[in-house]
């Protein structure tokens, strides 16, 4: 009989990634989003993607955080994803 491995993961949740968090284990990265049902309010969390690299889950966040609003000139588009990169990049990777 073998025996089952456990699997560890941790949740990282900085306040700077809400409404998104990393779910990580020993072989990915899981990009989790808090999503509020409309007619219930309930919050649950939903997996936008797994990675095996953190800066890839830095990715899927920016493109997902661009696509919940909707741009009325490129020049607002590009503003937004500007001071999203930065807000992103203010996150230290070592």
């Amino acid at each position: 009989m073998n025996k089952i491995e456990e699997h560890n993961y941790r949740v990282l949740t900085d306040p700077k990634l809400a409404p998104y968090s990393l779910q990580m284990d020993q072989y990915c990265y899981a990009v989790l989003k808090e999503v509020k049902a409309k007619k219930s309010g309930r919050v649950r969390s939903t997996t936008l993607g797994y990675t095996d690299d953190i800066s890839k889950s830095l990715e899927i966040i920016k493109q997902d955080a661009m696509r919940d609003e909707n741009y009325t000139s490129l020049e607002e588009y590009i503003d937004k994803m500007s001071t999203l990169i930065n807000k992103l990049k203010s996150i230290k990777l070592t």
